[in-house]
């Protein structure tokens, strides 16, 4: 007999995607909803190891978005790094876009953290991921205007005008 109240997987995944794009939006009241609701179903979804780990990466790219807009808001951003690189088992035994999340996230906290030369590692491992599984060309080209700012940052402009030709 199938419990009425475990909630199938792919139903929270797609919420969890609305997320992501408040998220990348830096609509804050929006994604504090969306993460508010998805915290509730998780406790109750099938089992899927894929979507708890979305989960862990969703939640740092949360606390990533509020320390960017609201710095007194997220507090211990390194603690919560260090969390997920432990869930993640350091992006171990990830693939796909699961992998590229988790670099791309990583490169982002590097990048804030102003640790340049780990963030662009990242952001390569990023850029090899990017390719191994379906996306859109929006995601594409966020991905490669955040290459082109962290060039722009280093004061590499032939490289930053590149990226953000690409993107």
């Amino acid at each position: 007999m199938v419990d009425k109240s475990v909630i199938p997987y792919d139903l929270v995944a797609t919420k969890m995607n609305y997320w992501y794009v408040a998220l990348k939006n830096d609509w804050v009241d929006k994604a504090e909803k969306m993460r508010s609701e998805v915290k509730q179903e998780i406790a109750i979804i099938e089992e899927n190891q894929d979507v708890l780990i979305y989960f862990s990466l969703l939640e740092f790219r949360h606390k990533l978005m509020l320390d960017y807009l609201c710095p007194e808001a997220a507090k211990d951003i390194r603690v919560h790094y260090e969390e997920l690189r432990e869930k993640t088992k350091g992006g171990k035994n990830l693939n796909g876009m699961l992998e590229y999340y988790y670099y791309l996230f990583t490169a982002m906290y590097h990048f804030r953290q102003k640790e340049l030369l780990h963030a662009l590692a990242y952001y390569q491992n990023a850029e090899n991921q990017l390719n191994s599984f379906e996306s859109d060309e929006i995601e594409k080209a966020e991905f490669y205007f955040k290459l082109s700012e962290i060039y722009f940052y280093m004061k590499q402009t032939y490289f930053s005008m590149y990226y953000a030709n690409h993107a």
